[in-house]
């Protein structure tokens, strides 16, 4: 039993790595692998012939892949590190554009702007097929939750009005 769950924890890791992989942030990676590090030494192994087994055989050589090898630096290149740091986190904040806001369920001005597109489609379907159709489609797309259109609201406009065009589709 003990070697299924060392199996086990050996498979998490390695999982655990090749996620981290996929990170492209410097300081996401090494935090990813500085919590990887954290759950071996959890095990009370560390240092152990087991762990060091583990993390040769199994995982190390991959993490240790990953890991630019560090050169000897002079006094004067960390300073110039941070500079240019500081430099890219403030290109960084220039270029971000402004986030967009969260979306609830209420129709606020912003969510009436953010769905202009959406609500004219609706209303021209409710101008060619009429409200009571829009109405029966509403109860359709919601599987007999949502009664009206009254209840169409930003987190649902877009899959409603995509379940419509993809009805209108069906029936021509």
């Amino acid at each position: 039993m003990v070697k299924d769950i060392t199996e086990m924890f050996i498979m998490t890791i390695e999982e655990g790595l090749k996620a981290v992989k996929g990170i492209t942030d410097p300081a996401k990676k090494a935090e990813a692998y500085a919590q990887l590090g954290q759950a071996l030494a959890l095990t009370n192994k560390v240092g152990t012939s087991q762990t060091t087994a583990i993390t040769t055989d199994k995982i190390g050589k991959d993490a240790l892949a990953d890991i630019p090898k560090k050169k000897k630096e002079s006094k004067e290149e960390p300073k110039k590190k941070v500079k240019q740091e500081i430099k890219k986190e403030i290109k960084e904040e220039v270029k971000e554009e402004p986030k967009e806001e969260e979306i609830d369920e209420t129709w606020t001005e912003q969510a009436v702007a953010r769905f202009k597109d959406d609500i004219t489609t609706l209303n021209k379907f409710k101008q060619s097929y009429g409200e009571e159709a829009v109405t029966d489609a509403v109860s359709m797309f919601s599987e007999k939750v949502l009664k009206s259109l009254n209840e169409i609201t930003p987190l649902n406009i877009q899959a409603f009005v995509t379940f419509l065009k993809k009805l209108e589709e069906d029936v021509n």
